[in-house]
């Protein structure tokens, strides 16, 4: 009865109910991880000396690295691992860009931080793959409710995430956010 109300609630009551919710949660704890992490970038640049001038280099590597990897990831997707091997890559190689970025920036490694965001930027597709498989299983007039979910869940991960995060690095140190 519970999971009936949450499929109804997130707009999920088709027959992929359970499978479209297991997707809109694993996109929050994804972005959770996330809005935990990257709020704190600046603060590694910073303390690893990274000089004003190079900070737009080092800070646009993820975003040069999810350029190249979208079209590949999708054909992978759709021809060789599945959505759901994709997701898995994602999840799996974004632990390990995070794990690399703390190592990296308690051992004083710049470009460990900076390898650590081509990695993640080269492996990170959750919300493409996730929209991809929400729109084939949905009907027209169910996707805009489910993906307006998926929004939500985005939404509040970002809500809440720096502030744990920040509360983490405030307790511990700034390298803990990474590892959760």
């Amino acid at each position: 009865a519970m999971l009936q109300r949450l499929q109804h609630w997130l707009g999920t009551d088709s027959e992929h109910g359970r499978s479209l919710i297991v997707i809109v949660m694993a996109v929050f704890l994804d972005m959770l991880a996330v809005s935990f992490f990257v709020p704190l970038l600046p603060f590694y640049w910073k303390n690893l000396g990274v000089r004003p001038e190079l900070l737009g280099f080092v800070s646009s590597v993820y975003q040069l690295s999810q350029i190249v990897s979208g079209v590949v990831l999708g054909y992978v997707g759709d021809h060789i691992l599945g959505r759901k091997g994709v997701m898995l890559l994602s999840f799996v190689g974004s632990a390990v860009s995070y794990a690399l970025a703390a190592l990296s920036y308690k051992g004083g490694w710049v470009w460990g931080v900076v390898l650590s965001r081509v990695i993640v930027g080269l492996v990170k597709q959750t919300m493409t793959i996730s929209r991809a498989a929400i729109t084939s299983m949905t009907n027209e007039e169910e996707r805009i409710s489910v993906l307006s979910s998926l929004r939500a869940s985005l939404t509040l991960a970002f809500m809440i995430g720096p502030t744990i995060g920040g509360l983490l690095s405030k307790w511990f140190d700034r390298s803990t956010p990474a590892y959760i």
